[in-house]
C-alpha cells in the first residue's frame, strides 16, 4: 500500500503534502511498479521533508511555492524508472532506476523549488532501499548533481566511455552508483528530535519546553484531584528530568535519546526494545540531517 502520510512536519505543510497526495490518487492511474523502485510519494514526501528541514534550520533563501509545479511533471519523473523496450525493462537494476530518477528530477524540475536537493536526498534514500550506502564524500554527488543541471563539460569527460548513447548520463551516473557504494552492515535507527518526540507520545511521555540547550521530559499522569486519592479523574503533567536540545529538526544524539528512554521507563531492561520504539523510523529524515551541509550549498547553487 502506497504510504501518503508526513506527519513528522509543519502543520501546514503536511496538509499541503495531503492535498497533493489526494490529487495524485484521484487523477491518476497508479500500478504496482517493480521492486526495486519508488514511486510518487516517496518522492513527494521527500520533497516536502526537505522544505520543512530547510525552512526550520533557514537554509538557502526563503522558499516561495512549495510542491509540484505539475503533477504530470512529476509523474512523468517517477515514471522514467519503468520505461520498457518490448517485453524487457530498458533500466532493470537498482542503480539504473536511482540514475534515471535523479536525471529527471534535476533535468525536469517538477517541483517549484529545491529540486536537485529533492534529487540528491532521494537517490540517497533510494540506495539504502536497495541496502547500499554510499562510500564517497557527498561532495562528490553535489558536485555530479550540479554538473547534470548545467550539462558541465567535466562530466562528458568522466562519461565519455558511455557516449555516443543518448542516455549517456543516466549510464554514467548509474555506473557511478554501482562502483560507489556498498552493502549496509547494519540497520540503525535514527530520528530527529521531533520524530522521537512522536515516538515518546505514543507512550505517554513528550518533550516540551525548550530552555536554554535543553528541554524537558514531561510524563502524562492521571489521578484524583482531592489528595490523589479521591474525587473526579484529571491529567496532569509530571516533569521526569531534562535532555539537551538543539532543536526540532535536528538528529537526537544516542546519549540524549537513551538518557529519554532511562527515564521514560522505555528501555529493553523495561520490556520495551529498539524495534518497539523506534518502529516509525523513516530514513528520510535521518538522511536530511545527516548531509545537512550538502543541502546548504545546493539551496545557493
Amino acid at each position: 500500500m502506497n504510504d501518503i502520510s508526513c506527519p513528522d512536519i509543519e502543520a501546514s505543510l503536511a496538509d499541503d503534502f495531503q492535498r497533493q497526495a489526494r490529487l495524485i490518487s484521484d487523477g491518476y492511474r497508479l500500478w504496482d511498479a517493480p521492486s526495486p523502485s519508488l514511486n510518487v510519494f516517496d518522492i513527494l514526501r521527500a520533497h516536502y521533508i526537505i522544505v520543512d528541514f530547510c525552512i526550520q534550520e533557514k537554509i538557502g533563501d526563503p522558499i516561495g511555492a512549495v510542491g509540484p509545479r505539475e503533477l504530470g511533471l512529476l509523474l512523468s519523473c517517477v515514471d522514467r524508472q519503468f520505461v520498457s523496450l518490448g517485453d524487457n525493462w530498458k533500466w532493470d537494476t537498482g542503480f539504473d532506476r536511482i540514475a534515471t530518477l535523479l536525471y529527471g528530477v534535476v533535468k525536469d524540475h517538477p517541483f517549484y523549488d529545491a529540486n536537485k536537493r529533492t534529487a540528491f536526498i532521494v537517490s540517497l534514500y533510494f540506495l539504502e532501499t536497495i541496502g547500499h550506502h554510499y562510500t564517497p564524500r557527498p561532495e562528490i554527488l553535489e558536485t555530479l548533481i550540479l554538473g547534470v543541471a548545467k550539462g558541465s563539460s567535466r562530466i562528458r569527460r568522466r562519461a565519455k566511455t558511455f557516449m555516443p548513447d543518448p542516455d549517456w548520463e543516466v549510464l554514467f551516473l548509474s555506473d557511478h552508483f554501482r562502483r560507489n557504494s556498498r552493502p549496509l552492515d547494519k540497520q540503525i535507527y535514527n530520528l530527529t528530535y521531533r520524530q522521537f518526540n512522536n515516538r515518546l507520545r505514543e507512550f505517554g511521555y513528550r518533550l516540551e519546553n525548550p530552555h536554554g540547550n535543553y528541554i524537558d521530559v514531561i510524563r502524562e499522569v492521571e489521578r484524583r484531584k482531592i489528595f490523589g486519592i479521591a474525587g473526579p479523574r484529571e491529567r496532569t503533567d509530571v516533569k521526569v528530568g531534562k535532555i539537551g536540545f538543539p532543536g526540532w529538526s535536528r538528529q537526537i544524539r544516542p546519549a540524549a535519546a537513551k538518557g529519554a528512554l532511562k527515564m521514560a521507563g522505555l528501555t529493553a531492561k523495561d520490556g520495551v526494545d529498539s524495534a518497539t520504539f523506534f518502529k516509525g523510523r523513516d530514513p528520510i529524515y535521518y538522511l536530511i540531517s545527516k548531509y545537512k551541509e550538502p543541502v546548504r550549498r545546493l539551496a545557493n547553487k
